[in-house]
């Protein structure tokens, strides 16, 4: 896993590939153990370079949580934080 995040009952964890052009959002609840739901993400999915490397839960004025996560991007020797965020949460 290249990050994970607690939230509402529920742990995120991001992870994936990017020579396989994977990047991966798995949910699990924190009472069963079991996976609610797992997605793909093709955010940024136009990058050349595309390595998962981070999730956390970020709070903006509205108080709506988002599932904030990051990738590598750009040319070896010069690689860039590109962040994403998705609004909608499990549960």
């Amino acid at each position: 896993s290249q990050g994970y995040t607690v939230y509402g009952g529920y742990i995120y964890l991001y992870w994936g590939n990017a020579n396989k052009r994977n990047t991966i959002l798995d949910s699990y609840s924190i009472k069963t153990g079991k996976r609610v739901q797992a997605k793909n993400t093709e955010a940024y999915k136009s990058l050349s370079y595309r390595e998962p490397e981070g999730v956390g839960i970020y709070r903006p004025r509205s108080n709506k949580p988002v599932l904030g996560f990051g990738f590598a991007s750009g040319k070896a020797g010069a690689r860039k934080a590109t962040i994403a965020g998705k609004a909608k949460l499990v549960g």
